[in-house]
């Protein structure tokens, strides 16, 4: 079993905090921004971490819409956190007018008014859809998300005054 990943190294997330996840893990990590790469790599992970405008930006700046696109067209193994999965959808409450990958057929929105935004500390995730994700804790700063997953992807949920996906 391959036991490396490739993370697509946009500029606008924490790589050190994913890298040293995955090392605790014993998986080989590898960072850049190779379209080709992205879309054969057995597993990738899309990270960020900012606004909805500035990682749309960097995929594009980077010409990696295609080969992100494709890939997950493809049905292949793709992790994408916080802003990384954001930019799956097709745009977001944060950014009017900017398209978003569109992989996902949804807009991300903005946490409710009786949430305190940003959103920044520890939530509850449950996971569901398969034996990939395991429930626990995870660390949030956000003020937007996704509020629906599409069928048959594995997602975790938390909540803050309404489920999203987490």
């Amino acid at each position: 079993m391959d036991r490396s990943i490739y993370i697509v190294d946009t500029g606008v997330a924490n790589m050190a905090s994913i890298e040293a996840a995955f090392r605790r893990l014993e998986v080989s990590v590898v960072r850049g921004i190779d379209p080709g790469v992205i879309a054969t790599a057995t597993a990738v992970v899309l990270p960020g971490v900012g606004s909805f405008a500035a990682g749309i930006d960097a995929i594009d700046r980077n010409d990696l819409r295609a080969a992100i696109t494709d890939r997950l067209g493809a049905d292949r193994s793709t992790l994408a956190i916080c802003l990384g999965l954001q930019m799956l959808c097709r745009g977001s409450a944060e950014a009017p007018g900017v398209i978003g990958l569109g992989v996902i057929d949804a807009d991300v929105e903005a946490m409710p008014p009786a949430a305190v935004r940003p959103q920044m500390g520890w939530n509850r995730v449950e996971a569901s859809g398969g034996p990939v994700l395991e429930s626990g804790d995870a660390y949030f700063a956000n003020g937007f998300a996704l509020r629906t997953a599409p069928a048959g992807w594995n997602v975790s949920w938390s909540d803050d005054e309404g489920a999203f996906v987490g």
